[in-house]
């Protein structure tokens, strides 16, 4: 094990029984995280996570073989890949 993984280890023991005292129950921290924005978000970035893998597949695959196949160098395809 290296020295980071030993760090990441440590805080996580470290930190998750301070996040699950934290939550548990109803203090502040549970209320504020259990406001109707919260929800929005969650369900707008669900959305994100859904939509994007079709859009990649059938709009920037194509358009980057097309560009391959006209002759484009790899340096202009790769950072249209990288979205």
């Amino acid at each position: 094990m290296t020295l980071y993984w030993i760090g990441s280890l440590v805080l996580l023991l470290v930190v998750f029984p301070i996040v699950v005292i934290l939550l548990h129950g109803e203090g502040p921290i549970t209320r504020a995280l259990s406001l109707p924005i919260w929800r929005r978000l969650a369900t707008l970035g669900y959305g994100v996570y859904l939509v994007h893998i079709p859009i990649l597949d059938h709009v920037l695959v194509p358009l980057a073989v097309g560009a391959f196949r006209h002759g484009w160098p790899l340096w202009v395809i790769w950072p249209m890949m990288r979205c």
